[in-house]
Protein backbone atom coordinates (compact mmCIF):
# COMPACT_ATOMS: atom_id res chain seq x y z
CA UNK A 1 0.00 0.00 0.00
CA UNK A 2 1.02 3.47 -0.98
CA UNK A 3 2.34 5.57 1.97
CA UNK A 4 -0.12 8.34 1.18
CA UNK A 5 -3.03 5.88 0.60
CA UNK A 6 -1.79 4.24 4.28
CA UNK A 7 -1.64 7.42 6.26
CA UNK A 8 -4.28 8.59 5.04
CA UNK A 9 -6.45 5.47 5.93
CA UNK A 10 -5.13 4.92 9.79
CA UNK A 11 -4.85 8.92 10.42
CA UNK A 12 -8.02 9.15 12.20
CA UNK A 13 -7.26 6.09 14.60
CA UNK A 14 -4.39 7.66 15.39
CA UNK A 15 -6.11 11.11 15.92
CA UNK A 16 -8.67 9.50 18.29
CA UNK A 17 -5.71 7.30 20.18
CA UNK A 18 -4.07 10.89 20.95
CA UNK A 19 -7.10 12.64 22.04
CA UNK A 20 -7.72 9.89 24.59
CA UNK A 21 -3.87 10.02 25.74
CA UNK A 22 -4.46 13.76 26.53
CA UNK A 23 -7.71 13.34 28.31
CA UNK A 24 -6.25 10.15 30.50
CA UNK A 25 -3.01 13.04 31.43
CA UNK A 26 -5.86 15.34 32.48
CA UNK A 27 -8.76 13.23 34.13
CA UNK A 28 -6.81 10.23 34.68
CA UNK A 29 -7.89 6.42 33.15
CA UNK A 30 -10.35 5.97 36.66
CA UNK A 31 -12.94 8.78 34.64
CA UNK A 32 -13.10 5.96 31.72
CA UNK A 33 -16.22 4.35 31.17
CA UNK A 34 -15.49 0.09 30.56
CA UNK A 35 -16.49 0.36 26.68
CA UNK A 36 -14.08 3.95 26.56
CA UNK A 37 -11.17 1.65 27.75
CA UNK A 38 -12.01 -1.17 25.12
CA UNK A 39 -11.87 1.39 22.60
CA UNK A 40 -8.66 2.50 23.92
CA UNK A 41 -7.09 -1.15 24.37
CA UNK A 42 -8.00 -1.31 20.42
CA UNK A 43 -6.89 1.48 19.46
CA UNK A 44 -2.99 0.76 20.69
CA UNK A 45 -3.06 -2.75 19.37
CA UNK A 46 -4.06 -1.16 15.87
CA UNK A 47 -1.47 1.88 16.26
CA UNK A 48 1.07 -1.81 17.29
CA UNK A 49 0.23 -3.12 14.16
CA UNK A 50 0.55 -0.37 11.58
CA UNK A 51 3.62 0.45 13.22
CA UNK A 52 4.95 -3.24 12.19
CA UNK A 53 3.39 -2.47 8.49
CA UNK A 54 5.11 0.87 8.13
CA UNK A 55 8.41 -0.68 9.01
CA UNK A 56 8.00 -3.63 6.81
CA UNK A 57 7.20 -1.21 3.85
CA UNK A 58 10.42 1.11 4.94
CA UNK A 59 7.88 4.00 5.28
CA UNK A 60 9.19 7.54 5.67
CA UNK A 61 11.15 7.52 9.12
CA UNK A 62 9.15 10.82 10.16
CA UNK A 63 6.21 8.58 9.99
CA UNK A 64 7.94 5.86 11.61
CA UNK A 65 8.85 7.66 14.93
CA UNK A 66 5.20 9.14 15.08
CA UNK A 67 3.96 6.05 15.08
CA UNK A 68 6.60 4.57 17.66
CA UNK A 69 6.19 7.76 20.02
CA UNK A 70 2.51 6.98 19.95
CA UNK A 71 2.61 3.35 20.54
CA UNK A 72 5.14 4.33 23.46
CA UNK A 73 2.65 6.87 25.38
CA UNK A 74 -0.27 4.56 24.74
CA UNK A 75 1.78 1.43 26.58
CA UNK A 76 2.80 3.69 29.01
CA UNK A 77 -0.26 4.39 30.11
CA UNK A 78 -1.53 0.61 30.35
CA UNK A 79 1.43 -0.02 32.00
CA UNK A 80 1.16 2.58 34.69
CA UNK A 81 -2.41 1.83 35.61
CA UNK A 82 -1.45 -1.79 35.67
CA UNK A 83 1.48 -0.76 38.27
CA UNK A 84 -0.96 1.71 40.36
CA UNK A 85 -3.61 -1.44 40.33
CA UNK A 86 -0.61 -3.84 41.78
CA UNK A 87 0.48 -1.12 43.99
CA UNK A 88 -3.09 -1.03 45.24
CA UNK A 89 -3.01 -4.62 45.77
CA UNK A 90 0.27 -4.41 47.68
CA UNK A 91 -0.48 -2.21 49.98
CA UNK A 92 -4.12 -3.62 50.85
CA UNK A 93 -2.00 -6.72 52.00
CA UNK A 94 0.74 -5.57 53.07
CA UNK A 95 -0.71 -3.04 54.98
CA UNK A 96 -4.23 -2.34 55.33
CA UNK A 97 -5.71 -5.66 55.81
CA UNK A 98 -3.72 -6.13 58.94
CA UNK A 99 -4.22 -2.65 60.15
CA UNK A 100 -7.87 -3.64 60.15
CA UNK A 101 -7.46 -6.85 61.79
CA UNK A 102 -5.73 -5.01 64.74
CA UNK A 103 -8.37 -2.51 64.74
CA UNK A 104 -11.01 -4.98 64.68
CA UNK A 105 -8.87 -7.61 67.25
CA UNK A 106 -11.65 -7.77 70.24
CA UNK A 107 -14.18 -9.36 67.06
CA UNK A 108 -11.57 -11.75 66.36
CA UNK A 109 -11.15 -12.19 69.36
CA UNK A 110 -14.39 -13.69 70.34
CA UNK A 111 -15.03 -15.41 67.20
CA UNK A 112 -11.67 -17.68 68.40
CA UNK A 113 -13.06 -18.01 72.06
CA UNK A 114 -16.23 -19.04 70.57
CA UNK A 115 -15.13 -21.67 68.51
CA UNK A 116 -12.57 -23.07 71.32
CA UNK A 117 -15.11 -23.57 73.92
CA UNK A 118 -17.65 -24.56 71.50
CA UNK A 119 -15.10 -27.34 70.04
CA UNK A 120 -14.08 -28.13 73.75
CA UNK A 121 -17.52 -28.96 74.36
CA UNK A 122 -17.89 -31.01 70.65
CA UNK A 123 -14.84 -32.82 72.19
CA UNK A 124 -16.62 -33.77 75.86
CA UNK A 125 -19.71 -34.43 74.29
CA UNK A 126 -18.62 -36.92 71.83
CA UNK A 127 -16.14 -38.33 74.54
CA UNK A 128 -19.88 -38.74 76.99
CA UNK A 129 -21.83 -40.41 73.98
CA UNK A 130 -19.76 -41.70 71.00
CA UNK A 131 -23.07 -40.97 68.81
CA UNK A 132 -22.70 -37.15 69.25
CA UNK A 133 -20.72 -37.02 66.27
CA UNK A 134 -22.90 -38.17 63.62
CA UNK A 135 -25.39 -35.44 64.73
CA UNK A 136 -23.08 -32.86 64.08
CA UNK A 137 -20.53 -33.72 61.45
CA UNK A 138 -21.82 -34.64 57.72
CA UNK A 139 -22.81 -38.39 56.63
CA UNK A 140 -20.36 -38.37 53.91
CA UNK A 141 -17.56 -38.11 56.30
CA UNK A 142 -19.02 -40.83 58.77
CA UNK A 143 -19.22 -43.32 55.91
CA UNK A 144 -15.73 -44.58 56.31
CA UNK A 145 -16.23 -45.19 59.84
CA UNK A 146 -17.73 -48.30 61.28
CA UNK A 147 -20.05 -48.60 63.84
CA UNK A 148 -18.83 -51.52 65.73
CA UNK A 149 -17.37 -51.57 69.28
CA UNK A 150 -13.38 -50.83 67.69
CA UNK A 151 -14.27 -47.55 65.84
CA UNK A 152 -12.28 -47.47 62.36
CA UNK A 153 -11.09 -45.16 60.28
CA UNK A 154 -9.84 -46.24 56.15
CA UNK A 155 -7.16 -44.35 55.26
CA UNK A 156 -7.98 -43.47 52.77
CA UNK A 157 -10.42 -41.46 53.84
CA UNK A 158 -7.83 -38.53 55.56
CA UNK A 159 -7.37 -36.34 52.66
CA UNK A 160 -11.75 -36.82 52.05
CA UNK A 161 -12.28 -35.53 55.56
CA UNK A 162 -9.54 -32.56 55.15
CA UNK A 163 -11.15 -31.56 51.88
CA UNK A 164 -14.52 -31.86 53.25
CA UNK A 165 -13.31 -29.26 56.34
CA UNK A 166 -11.51 -27.26 53.82
CA UNK A 167 -14.19 -26.76 51.85
CA UNK A 168 -16.65 -26.44 55.07
CA UNK A 169 -14.23 -23.82 56.97
CA UNK A 170 -14.87 -21.63 53.40
CA UNK A 171 -17.91 -21.58 53.12
CA UNK A 172 -18.30 -21.34 56.96
CA UNK A 173 -16.33 -18.12 56.95
CA UNK A 174 -18.20 -16.82 53.55
CA UNK A 175 -21.87 -17.15 55.67
CA UNK A 176 -20.51 -15.75 59.15
CA UNK A 177 -19.79 -12.91 57.50
CA UNK A 178 -23.03 -12.58 55.32
CA UNK A 179 -24.86 -13.87 58.22
CA UNK A 180 -24.02 -10.96 59.84
CA UNK A 181 -26.97 -8.89 59.01
CA UNK A 182 -29.07 -11.04 61.20
CA UNK A 183 -27.63 -8.77 64.07
CA UNK A 184 -24.75 -11.11 64.58
CA UNK A 185 -26.76 -14.30 65.44
CA UNK A 186 -25.55 -15.71 61.97
CA UNK A 187 -21.99 -15.46 62.65
CA UNK A 188 -22.29 -16.70 66.35
CA UNK A 189 -24.33 -20.12 65.30
CA UNK A 190 -21.76 -20.65 62.46
CA UNK A 191 -18.73 -20.54 64.85
CA UNK A 192 -20.30 -22.58 67.70
CA UNK A 193 -21.69 -25.10 65.16
CA UNK A 194 -18.34 -25.56 63.60
CA UNK A 195 -16.63 -25.42 66.85
CA UNK A 196 -18.86 -28.07 67.75
CA UNK A 197 -17.86 -30.35 65.16
CA UNK A 198 -14.15 -30.05 65.09
CA UNK A 199 -14.67 -31.10 68.42
CA UNK A 200 -16.70 -33.89 67.88
CA UNK A 201 -14.69 -34.97 65.00
CA UNK A 202 -11.44 -35.16 67.02
CA UNK A 203 -12.86 -36.96 69.99
CA UNK A 204 -14.01 -40.12 66.82
CA UNK A 205 -10.42 -39.88 65.24
CA UNK A 206 -8.58 -39.91 68.71
CA UNK A 207 -10.88 -42.82 69.23
CA UNK A 208 -9.83 -44.37 66.64
CA UNK A 209 -6.49 -46.56 65.61
CA UNK A 210 -5.41 -43.92 63.11
CA UNK A 211 -5.80 -40.37 64.96
CA UNK A 212 -1.89 -39.71 63.73
CA UNK A 213 -2.33 -39.97 60.21
CA UNK A 214 -5.31 -37.68 60.09
CA UNK A 215 -3.72 -34.82 62.45
CA UNK A 216 -0.29 -34.83 60.48
CA UNK A 217 -2.49 -34.04 57.51
CA UNK A 218 -4.18 -31.75 59.23
CA UNK A 219 -2.10 -30.01 61.28
CA UNK A 220 -0.14 -27.66 58.87
CA UNK A 221 -2.28 -25.98 57.04
CA UNK A 222 -4.85 -25.71 60.12
CA UNK A 223 -3.47 -22.52 61.59
CA UNK A 224 -4.02 -20.43 58.58
CA UNK A 225 -7.63 -21.73 58.02
CA UNK A 226 -8.92 -21.10 61.01
CA UNK A 227 -7.63 -17.52 61.26
CA UNK A 228 -9.48 -16.72 58.37
CA UNK A 229 -12.40 -18.36 59.68
CA UNK A 230 -11.93 -16.10 62.79
CA UNK A 231 -11.82 -13.06 60.52
CA UNK A 232 -15.22 -13.88 58.55
CA UNK A 233 -16.62 -14.48 61.72
CA UNK A 234 -15.55 -11.07 62.97
CA UNK A 235 -16.58 -9.62 59.84
CA UNK A 236 -20.06 -10.57 61.07
CA UNK A 237 -20.23 -9.75 64.10
CA UNK A 238 -18.74 -6.25 62.57
CA UNK A 239 -22.21 -5.78 60.90
CA UNK A 240 -24.23 -7.05 63.34
CA UNK A 241 -22.99 -4.82 65.88
CA UNK A 242 -23.24 -2.19 63.44
CA UNK A 243 -27.09 -2.73 63.33
CA UNK A 244 -27.36 -3.18 67.20
CA UNK A 245 -25.03 -0.25 68.46
CA UNK A 246 -24.76 2.29 65.35
CA UNK A 247 -23.77 5.29 68.00
CA UNK A 248 -24.75 8.69 66.75
CA UNK A 249 -25.07 7.76 62.94
CA UNK A 250 -28.20 6.29 61.66
CA UNK A 251 -28.59 2.48 61.24
CA UNK A 252 -28.11 2.47 57.45
CA UNK A 253 -25.15 5.15 57.89
CA UNK A 254 -23.50 2.96 60.35
CA UNK A 255 -24.04 -0.21 58.13
CA UNK A 256 -22.39 1.65 55.39
CA UNK A 257 -19.45 2.34 57.01
CA UNK A 258 -18.70 -0.49 58.90
CA UNK A 259 -20.03 -2.61 56.06
CA UNK A 260 -16.99 -1.14 53.83
CA UNK A 261 -14.38 -2.41 56.09
CA UNK A 262 -16.17 -5.85 57.23
CA UNK A 263 -15.98 -6.56 53.40
CA UNK A 264 -11.95 -5.88 52.89
CA UNK A 265 -11.45 -7.98 56.14
CA UNK A 266 -13.34 -11.09 54.28
CA UNK A 267 -11.54 -10.25 50.87
CA UNK A 268 -8.16 -10.22 53.01
CA UNK A 269 -9.00 -14.03 54.06
CA UNK A 270 -9.27 -15.04 49.95
CA UNK A 271 -5.28 -15.18 49.91
CA UNK A 272 -5.47 -17.11 53.62
CA UNK A 273 -7.67 -19.73 52.02
CA UNK A 274 -5.40 -20.43 48.91
CA UNK A 275 -2.61 -20.57 51.04
CA UNK A 276 -4.13 -23.25 52.92
CA UNK A 277 -5.19 -24.93 49.93
CA UNK A 278 -2.06 -25.14 48.93
CA UNK A 279 -0.22 -25.80 52.09
CA UNK A 280 -2.50 -28.82 52.15
CA UNK A 281 -2.11 -30.01 48.74
CA UNK A 282 1.82 -30.26 49.26
CA UNK A 283 3.07 -29.74 52.82
CA UNK A 284 0.17 -32.14 53.87
CA UNK A 285 0.58 -35.03 52.02
CA UNK A 286 4.30 -35.59 52.35
CA UNK A 287 4.95 -38.71 53.76
CA UNK A 288 7.30 -37.14 56.82
CA UNK A 289 7.43 -37.63 60.24
CA UNK A 290 4.73 -35.59 61.91
CA UNK A 291 7.25 -33.35 63.94
CA UNK A 292 8.30 -31.41 60.93
CA UNK A 293 4.47 -31.03 60.15
CA UNK A 294 4.33 -29.72 63.70
CA UNK A 295 7.22 -27.47 63.58
CA UNK A 296 5.62 -25.78 60.34
CA UNK A 297 2.42 -25.45 61.81
CA UNK A 298 4.33 -23.49 64.33
CA UNK A 299 6.14 -21.17 61.99
CA UNK A 300 2.90 -20.83 60.38
CA UNK A 301 1.61 -19.54 63.72
CA UNK A 302 4.52 -17.27 64.25
CA UNK A 303 4.63 -15.65 60.83
CA UNK A 304 0.80 -14.54 61.52
CA UNK A 305 1.48 -12.91 64.74
CA UNK A 306 4.28 -10.69 62.62
CA UNK A 307 1.84 -9.98 60.03
CA UNK A 308 -1.09 -9.09 61.70
CA UNK A 309 1.59 -7.35 64.50
CA UNK A 310 4.19 -5.54 62.80
CA UNK A 311 2.51 -2.06 62.03
CA UNK A 312 5.36 -0.56 59.32
CA UNK A 313 3.95 2.74 58.93
CA UNK A 314 3.69 3.38 62.78
CA UNK A 315 7.81 2.70 62.68
CA UNK A 316 7.89 5.31 59.68
CA UNK A 317 6.25 7.80 61.26
CA UNK A 318 8.60 7.12 64.52
CA UNK A 319 11.55 7.53 62.32
CA UNK A 320 10.05 10.76 60.92
CA UNK A 321 9.78 12.23 63.68
CA UNK A 322 13.31 11.45 65.00
CA UNK A 323 14.74 12.57 61.88
CA UNK A 324 11.95 15.25 61.22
Amino acid sequence: MNQDVFTEEKRQNWKRLEEILSQIKVHGIKSFTADELKVFGSLYRKTCSDLSYARSHNYNPELLRYLNQLARNAYGMIYLSQAKTKGVIWKFLAHDFPALSRKYFVFIAISALLFVISCAAGYLLNQYDSGFVRLVVPPQILDGWDSKETVDLDPAMVPAMSSFYWTHNFGVGMQAFVYGITLGIGPLYMMIDNGLVFGALSSMVLQSNHHEPFFSFVISHSPIELMAIFICGAAGFMIGWALISPGELYRSDSLNKTGKEALLLVLGTIPMFLLAGIIESSISRLAIPIGYKIAFSLSTIAAMIFYFSYDGEKKKKRKFKIHG
